[in-house]
């Protein structure tokens, strides 16, 4: 079962954070890929004396390397990445960790709250297919610390609510290609977020089905 974070409203008044109320002296259950989500788009420090958080001392995490992904930017790692999307999924969602390398994958399909967490410009992904991760129905699901070569739209998020992408770099193909396909849901778009080539904003998100995008910290696109 996917492990949850409890956050209580210590206070006599009713707390907002982030798109959650909670009532005074009431709480807020959410599953971890949620509260990942939720920190990592809103400054908590600022409830420090108004919240009380229970974390799960478990989170069903793994790595994609557990499931024979290479990483050396010659092997085709997708079936590596979808097993262990797969696995992640049967705990209802959780974190697909991705450790330094290449690699080269096709679409991977995700129906569950996963985020795929990388560390940084060294965890670098290469699009082989239409797009890297199509995410549906998959709550708050998304990808940070990663470094992105894509040849086509990367991202797809249908219906997800609160879906993310934090702390990325994307290196577009051409500066008419969207970084994602977001069609209803929303998109948090969080942290240093650099998009290279181009700077036409137009091409960044295709919006459909009422689809709304936040951007917080530093979006920056970078003409090469």
């Amino acid at each position: 079962m996917l492990q949850t974070v409890v956050i209580k409203n210590i206070t006599g008044y009713s707390l907002t954070i982030g798109s959650h109320t909670i009532s005074a002296y009431g709480k807020l259950v959410l599953p971890y890929p949620s509260w990942a989500v939720l920190v990592l788009s809103v400054d908590m420090s600022a409830y420090a004396e108004s919240i009380v958080v229970d974390a799960p001392s478990l989170i069903t995490t793994c790595s994609v390397a557990d499931f024979g992904a290479v990483g050396d930017g010659f092997a085709d790692d997708t079936l590596a990445f979808q097993n262990a999307v797969d696995y992640i999924a049967e705990a209802g969602g959780g974190v697909v960790s991705i450790p330094s390398g290449l690699y080269y994958i096709g679409v991977v399909s995700v129906g569950v709250p996963i985020i795929f967490d990388g560390t940084g410009d060294t965890s670098v992904l290469k699009q082989a297919g239409a797009s890297l991760f199509s995410f549906t129905n998959a709550g708050a699901c998304g990808v940070s610390n990663l470094l992105i070569h894509s040849d086509a739209t990367p991202l797809l998020f249908n219906a997800c609510t609160n879906a993310l992408i934090s702390n990325c770099t994307v290196n577009r193909k051409s500066a008419s290609q969207y970084v994602a396909t977001v069609a209803g849901g929303s998109l948090i778009c969080n942290g240093n977020v650099y998009i290279h080539v181009g700077t036409n904003a137009e091409y960044r998100y295709n919006l459909s089905d009422g689809a709304k995008v936040y951007e917080t910290g530093t979006i920056e696109r970078v003409e090469e």
